[in-house]
């Protein structure tokens, strides 16, 4: 003996069938993008802090050479002080003028940076003028 309702059962267990397979999609859909997509900011994050990591280094080590230059500039300015043989002092006084002229040739890679190269330059600007300072005693 078959339920006399059976046909009204049927159909609602299909209505809630696709009822529960829409609510499940309409929740996985999120879901899916919830996890996905970080994951894919991540991988784009990774590579801008790569490059800015890059940029950051190049930097560095352009500002460690610049005062590697500095350095050597001060080192030479102290020797031309203090040395009174004034061949020595010209010989100094070359060498000085070679590592303002590097110095400068490292503006030249930094012209877009308007600040650091300002700064860069009021560098060697400083000492240029007190080698003419003590060359003028």
């Amino acid at each position: 003996m078959d339920p006399l309702n059976k046909q009204e059962r049927t159909e609602a267990f299909i209505k809630m069938m696709a009822f529960f397979l829409f609510a499940v999609i309409v929740a996985a859909i999120p879901m899916y993008y919830a996890f996905q997509l970080p994951e894919k900011e991540n991988i784009l994050n990774q590579t801008e802090y790569d490059n800015l990591s890059t940029k950051m280094e190049e930097i560095n080590n352009f500002e460690m050479e610049f005062l590697i230059k500095t350095d050597s500039a001060i080192s030479l300015f102290n020797a031309y002080k203090n040395e009174l043989d004034e061949l020595s002092r010209d010989k100094i006084q070359l060498r000085y003028s070679d590592v303002t002229n590097k110095m400068e040739d490292f503006l030249e890679k930094i012209e877009n940076d308007t600040v650091k190269a300002q700064l860069y330059d009021n560098i060697i600007f400083t000492y240029n003028n007190l080698l003419r300072c003590i060359l003028s005693y």
